[in-house]
């Protein structure tokens, strides 16, 4: 029996990486992945009611909340970036398992 494969090819700009990250569905993931609830909630209120401001020189523009991104500069967010891509790679390797070929 031969096996086929579908060839994906999956590229990361990891220059905007933390600017890309779903807070929701991220939350979604850590539910499935941590059977802590205390720590999924403590990464959800890190997440929660996040507001940004945009500074050019002396000016600063009006402050916008932001829902989508891992908060850059803070410690925990390399680790969130990993679990979202880990589950993002996890979905993938299900849609690219082998076709046995008769």
């Amino acid at each position: 029996m031969t096996k086929v494969w579908n060839v994906h090819v999956l590229g990361i700009e990891l220059s905007r990486a933390f600017d890309t990250v779903d807070r929701a569905q991220l939350i979604s993931v850590l539910k499935d992945v941590i059977g802590d609830n205390d720590t999924v909630r403590m990464v959800q209120a890190l997440l929660t009611d996040t507001t940004l401001a945009v500074r050019v020189r002396v000016e600063t523009a009006t402050h916008f909340h932001a829902v989508v991104g891992s908060p850059q500069g803070d410690s925990l967010s390399p680790q969130l970036l990993n679990v979202w891509y880990e589950a993002a790679l996890r979905d993938l390797r299900g849609v690219c398992a082998p076709n046995p070929v008769e």
